[in-house]
């Protein structure tokens, strides 16, 4: 089957392959960060929300102020585990997405072929 057929395909079920390609990542995704965040929430103790209720912060103020700065490690976790994650499900983009829509690991993989491969820089071309 060719990456013709599967846009026309996709185009006939009435799907957009980045669209569906996204809402898989999220889909999968999605869940893992929570679960990931909700860990790093836990730690921050609730003195310090209640010390900035006492000082006059409002509610926004008290997570841009206290909470969020203290979350910033969380969010950097959740974002890398996220991507690595999304990086490597190789094969649903693979069957999922068209030749207009392709993700980043799946255009890599059509630049290698058994004839060709880049290494040093240069192409070299094996016989």
């Amino acid at each position: 089957m060719t990456n013709k057929t599967n846009d026309r395909k996709l185009a006939d079920m009435g799907g957009d392959p980045i669209r569906t390609s996204t809402m898989n990542d999220t889909a999968l995704n999605l869940p893992f960060a929570i679960w990931l965040l909700f860990s790093f929430v836990k730690q921050i103790p609730v003195e310090l929300e209640e010390a900035a209720v006492v000082d006059g912060a409002s509610p926004f103020q008290v997570f841009t102020k206290v909470i969020f700065p203290l979350m910033k490690s969380g969010y950097a976790v959740a974002a890398i585990f996220t991507f690595r994650i999304a990086w490597n499900e190789f094969l649903l983009a693979l069957f999922l997405t068209g030749r207009k829509s392709r993700t980043l690991p799946v255009a890599i993989q059509g630049f290698l072929t058994d004839e060709a491969s880049c290494g040093g820089g240069s192409w070299s071309w094996e016989p």
